[in-house]
């Protein structure tokens, strides 16, 4: 293997890093995204709990 098909071969794997780094940053966010939706949803049953506890 020459010198050069050895840097192109580095670059793929550092890109397919880049990607796989990249993928679990989205994974991340997702799951960000999701507990942000969860909690929204546990505030508004509170709010749903909170009025009927108050009529």
């Amino acid at each position: 293997m020459s010198v050069w098909e050895l840097s192109v071969w580095e670059l793929s794997v550092w890109e397919l890093s880049v990607w796989e780094l990249s993928v679990w940053e989205l994974s991340v966010w997702e799951l960000s995204v999701w507990e942000l939706s969860v909690w929204e949803l546990s505030m508004w049953e509170l709010s749903v709990w909170e009025l009927s506890v108050g009529e």
